[in-house]
């Protein structure tokens, strides 16, 4: 009894311990957003948080659409734009409850992000105690979170740390339910529930994991494999039903809907490749997979010395299935475009191998209570260094930032602010000028979208995104190229040089503007 009140209280103690980190760690962001902004805003006239890209667009409009409705009691307008959205469902609902308390902002927004990962951190760390004593426990979560990669993902509007997040605890408790079913499901059930409701990818990604692992506990219980994988079946089955319930996905066959895009991977996956292909894309990647490259060939090194020391065999399984799934998720981004962020939520298990590794080779080394000081003591160096890293101008873009950003960004701030209220613009040629609203062409309908306008200056017209030659409601139209533009009723009314800005092609926009009746 005095042995679990004790292990009960250092267990507290470094959650103490994380929660301070975690709190200087926001004051980081805090004060590192501050001055990426302000440092945008005087090299090029932008305005507050630096985030324009075209998914970002779709989420916090929408976002601050679903609070708004919900201060009205509307839910019927809530559950459309809830429901018709094919956004990870998790970026529109974690702001929520920040907008409710604090009202929506960027500020907010960024911020919902940032203090819903370290929760889920959180959770890593309480479920990795399940595994590791508390004190070794806390040394994994914060290695977990010292890579490049992952820091710099707490100050992205994006989703993919939360998926790191989300896949962490899959393998986690995965492994607890291969030592205790009875004790397991319900970590096994959230954990997929978590996976499925904050990207795609996770169709993917727990059947080709769920398949393997079935495959290890066949092979390692023999007498009782029925029973565990009938358990781990029914697990899995409620943490997916859980979240086509609170999904709501509208078109699952349809373009964005989930199993379209779960055919589009399973496609790409048989297409042919060259040699050529092989060698510059898929071998560099299946090395370097950290943004840090001596990280990446640490894994191996941990990996060869715990085969030999015969140690960690499930872990060691785990990553070398994780492995066989990069491969297969590289052949998806071969065409698809390669980002360090995709394949974070390969990242655990990497993470694991090398801490354990590590571990291992230091404590066999040093026979004493130094090694966790020692061990501490290299992650802290590894956290604060990146740290550094990141607070460069450059370190943010590498991991969040794409070059269509940009054009969207100046489209909002140089051209659209200007214009009268409430004017309806069309944006034709979009992906020619690198200009993208597609997911939220549907925005503008909401019945009190022009009142948001006092949130933020976006909300002060509507984006439609026109590819055809209907400009009936238009009041401007933006082209990126007007040499063959005849429309009656129209006219030019500026021209714009963006040959300077990230992502552009190279041309200027046009702007048409309606001309008054006589």
């Amino acid at each position: 009894m005095t042995g679990i009140k004790k292990n009960e209280k250092e267990r507290s103690m470094y959650l103490v311990y994380l929660l301070i980190i975690g709190a200087l760690l926001s004051l980081f962001c805090f004060l590192y957003l501050r001055n990426y902004a302000a440092a945008s805003q005087v090299e090029q006239g932008y305005e507050e948080f630096p985030f324009y890209g075209q998914h970002y667009y779709e989420y916090y409009m929408r976002s601050v659409i679903l609070w708004d409705s919900l201060n009205h009691l509307n839910f019927s307008e809530f559950f459309h734009y809830y429901a018709t959205s094919y956004s990870n469902k998790i970026i529109l609902l974690r702001p929520l409850p920040f907008f409710l308390i604090f009202g929506p902002s960027q500020f907010v927004f960024v911020y919902s992000n940032l203090f819903f990962n370290f929760f889920l951190l959180i959770m890593v760390y309480i479920s990795m105690t399940g595994i590791f004593r508390p004190k070794k426990a806390f040394l994994f979560s914060l290695f977990l979170l010292s890579n490049f990669t992952d820091l710099a993902l707490f100050l992205s509007p994006y989703v993919d740390l939360t998926m790191m997040l989300a896949c962490s605890l899959f393998f986690i408790f995965m492994y607890r339910f291969h030592l205790n079913y009875r004790k397991n499901m319900a970590g096994l059930a959230i954990s997929i529930f978590l996976i499925f409701l904050t990207k795609n990818l996770a169709y993917a990604f727990v059947s080709f994991f769920s398949f393997f692992f079935v495959v290890y506990m066949v092979a390692a219980r023999r007498k009782e494999w029925l029973v565990y994988c009938l358990r781990y079946t029914a697990a899995a089955a409620v943490g997916f039903i859980l979240y086509l319930m609170l999904a709501m996905t509208p078109d699952l066959f349809g373009k964005g809907g989930e199993l379209f895009v779960f055919s589009q991977v399973l496609e790409t996956f048989s297409s042919h490749l060259s040699f050529t292909d092989i060698g510059s894309f898929f071998i560099p990647r299946l090395i370097w997979f950290f943004y840090e490259p001596w990280l990446s060939l640490l894994a191996f090194a941990s990996l060869a010395y715990l085969v030999l020391r015969k140690k960690e065999r499930y872990w060691t399984y785990m990553f070398l299935v994780s492995h066989l799934f990069l491969l297969l998720l590289l052949v998806w981004l071969f065409s698809y475009g390669f980002q360090l962020r995709f394949i974070t939520p390969l990242y655990f298990s990497y993470m694991i191998i090398i801490f354990q590794g590590a571990y291992s080779f230091i404590t066999g080394i040093i026979r004493s209570r130094r090694p966790d000081l020692l061990v501490s003591l290299l992650i802290l160096i590894l956290f604060l260094s990146n740290l550094f890293i990141l607070s460069r101008a450059d370190g943010f873009d590498r991991i969040t930032f794409s070059d269509a950003q940009e054009m969207t960004r100046y489209a909002n701030e140089k051209i659209f602010y200007g214009l009268p209220a409430h004017s309806e613009i069309h944006v034709a040629g979009s992906r020619e000028s690198c200009i993208f609203y597609d997911w939220s062409s549907d925005l503008h309908g909401y019945s009190n979208f022009f009142s948001l306008e006092i949130i933020d200056p976006r909300f002060g017209y509507s984006i439609v995104i026109n590819d055809g030659d209907d400009f009936g409601s238009a009041d401007y139209i933006l082209y990126s190229d007007c040499r063959d533009i005849s429309l009656p009723g129209f006219r030019l009314s500026g021209t714009y040089d963006v040959s300077g800005i990230s992502g552009s092609p190279g041309q200027k926009l046009y702007l048409l503007e309606r001309m008054e009746e006589d």
